[in-house]
């Protein structure tokens, strides 16, 4: 069999249905944790980001609202802190939900 892939390099994996997978040996997911460094330049996490800061409410002075779960999965939660307080905004979590207040001035709870 003449193949520009090595079929050694490939691990079985769970099929779905009829469909087998095939994963590359040693092959790491896109899924960063809270303890490495902030996202680099061109990096998914920083296209997530720079696309959140960029919707219509963040720019009007608004909120925004993402899935903590993404947040930690695409960007990680200190990344994402740093990003939000190094634009002068204020995040909360509500349950399952990280939301931004993207203005500098203060946020007070009322009830």
């Amino acid at each position: 069999m003449n193949s520009i892939v090595d079929p050694s390099a490939f691990a079985s994996a769970p099929s779905r249905g009829n469909e087998a997978i095939a994963i590359p040996v040693g092959a790491r997911p896109a899924v960063r944790t809270r303890h490495e460094p902030g996202p680099a330049p061109g990096s998914c996490a920083n296209v997530w980001l720079r696309q959140l800061f960029e919707a219509k409410s963040a720019r009007t002075g608004g909120v925004v609202r993402r899935r903590l779960r993404d947040v930690e999965d695409i960007v990680g939660l200190d990344s994402f802190h740093d990003e939000v307080a190094r634009r002068g905004y204020t995040a909360i979590t509500d349950g399952h939900q990280v939301v931004v207040f993207c203005h500098a001035g203060g946020v007070r709870r009322i009830a």
